[in-house]
């Protein structure tokens, strides 16, 4: 089979599968952009040939800024194009199935190029009106708490427009795409429903093997601060520092939680997010409304580490004692599953699709996004109960490897789709097989929990038991030493009247 894999900055998330279908024995070639310097971003898989186009021009200068982000897609769509062309007719190429990302823009055209080839399609979010809804509410951030009812309807009303033009180039792909992959149930649930019955859920993995606990790991932070796996190390990672990722309910958590743990070290792992046009960043927005809230003492706790590598970010997620993860409603984030693989006690935003992976007491604490005094005093909690932050640790990483391991559940997957996208025919019957195929283990799942707190209900019965008969035991002991007591007394006191009466004169 010949499979062409078209993404801007290949392999993102197609590297394990590019690197399984070479195994296989495929033809894989793979489209690409390049670099504003004219470099060809690295396919490190061996096997894959890369083509990569470059860019003509950038989005036209002043264009309406809902227009300029479909501009910018159909620019690159039309780069692609060319691209694919020149694939065809100098090289001879012609793929059964093309991969890519949704909303890219850069597979727009394949069909034209191509027209036998399956379109298979990887989608990350359908943008609606739920993850912004959540924002209503952000004290002290949302711009509509202040609004009345008439402004705060015409907001809303503006926001649908902005959400409908974002999502444009999603419908463009879409209604071109013989199949649709989605990592989660939520994202799946955001996508049109005529696609609904088109798509396949089915995470692209996390890597158990290499992704673990490490009690070695060690670092050292600027101003030779030195961390080790066992310090009381509270870490908070996302791709950009903002507050749909939670970063103010962190930040507002951090007062009262350092006071309450004066070891505690904060480490927090991100970009500069979108700064917004009314003052500065939100990092330095949060943080002049805190600073008056925490001494400095506690402040030179607190490290912002900025964007880093990934062996980086694994190594803090191995030295982490307890692991916070905030986000409105939005896609899925990898740094959770990766560190509910690495083992580390998670408290998490009580928010989708944050639900579908974290049950609130086995697998972490799950908290209203808004709550940030409770946020504080859950991580002091964890930090000062080791058990059970094993505990949640151990059954995180149980979780995952079960549901969500690269080669033994996810990498098999997606194979699957790809080849039922491939023959053509009955991916929505695959699709459905493998939903009742997961229902069906996690029902198994479940009962082998039922089964398992009624086990340990017993055990707990019959320790109580075991304690309320040891206890009988012990009292009747202390009744017996009594009565034995008691009887030394009376034989005792009858001695006593014997001795007494064989004194005693004889009567006349």
């Amino acid at each position: 089979m010949r499979i062409l894999f078209v993404h801007p900055g290949v392999p993102a998330q197609f590297r394990h599968l590019a690197q399984a279908l070479v195994q296989q024995g495929h033809e894989v070639r793979a489209l690409c952009q390049q670099s504003p310097e004219g470099t060809v971003p690295e396919f490190d898989v061996p096997g894959v040939q890369v083509l990569a186009y470059g860019l003509p021009r950038g989005a036209t200068p002043g264009a309406q800024g809902w227009v300029a982000d479909l501009e910018m897609r159909a620019i690159r769509g039309e780069a692609a194009l060319q691209a694919a062309l020149a694939l065809r007719d100098e090289h001879g190429f012609a793929p059964d199935v093309v991969l890519a990302q949704v909303g890219m823009g850069d597979s727009l055209f394949v069909k034209a190029v191509w027209p036998g080839a399956r379109l298979g399609l990887w989608g990350d979010h359908y943008h609606d009106a739920a993850s912004a809804r959540h924002a209503d509410h952000d004290p002290g951030l949302s711009a509509l708490t202040a609004l009345d009812d008439t402004a705060r309807a015409r907001a809303q009303a503006l926001l649908q427009a902005q959400l409908r033009m974002r999502n444009a180039p999603l419908d463009l792909h879409l209604r071109e795409a013989d199949g649709l992959l989605v990592p989660t149930d939520w994202q799946a649930a955001r996508f049109p429903a005529p696609w609904r019955e088109r798509l396949w859920v089915a995470h692209d993995g996390i890597d158990c093997e290499a992704l673990a606990p490490n009690d070695q790991v060690r670092a050292t932070l600027p101003g030779d601060v030195a961390l080790a796996h066992g310090d009381e190390i509270v870490s908070f990672v996302a791709r950009s520092l903002e507050p749909r990722r939670g970063l103010q309910v962190l930040l507002r958590a951090l007062p009262r939680l350092l006071a309450r743990r004066p070891a505690a070290r904060v480490l927090i792992v991100g970009a500069q997010g979108p700064v917004p046009a009314d003052g500065p960043g939100w990092k330095q927005r949060l943080i002049d409304e805190l600073r008056p809230q925490m001494p400095e003492a506690d402040w030179q706790r607190v490290h912002f580490l900025g964007p880093l590598p990934h062996a980086h970010v694994v190594a803090v997620l191995q030295l982490s004692a307890v692991h916070v993860h905030w986000a409105y409603p939005l896609a899925l984030s990898r740094s959770l599953l990766e560190a509910m693989g690495i083992g580390c006690a998670v408290v998490a935003s009580d928010t989708e699709p944050v639900r579908e992976v974290l049950v609130h007491g086995e697998t972490g604490r799950l908290l209203d996004f808004f709550d940030a005094e409770g946020l504080a005093d859950e991580v002091a909690r964890l930090l000062q109960e080791p058990a059970e932050r094993q505990r949640l640790g151990a059954q995180a990483r149980r979780f995952v490897q079960e549901r969500f391991d690269l080669r033994a559940v996810c990498l098999p997957r997606q194979l699957q789709w790809l080849q039922a996208l491939a023959d053509g025919t009955g991916v929505q019957d695959a699709a459905q097989a493998l939903r009742a195929e997961l229902a069906q283990a996690e029902l198994a799942r479940d009962q082998a929990q039922q089964a398992a707190q009624l086990a340990q209900a017993q055990l707990e019965q019959a320790g109580r038991a075991r304690e309320s008969a040891e206890a009988g035991r012990l009292a009747a002991d202390a009744l017996l030493q009594e009565a034995v007591q008691a009887l030394a007394g009376v034989r005792q006191l009858l001695e006593s009247e014997a001795g007494a009466m064989e004194a005693a004169p004889p009567l006349d």
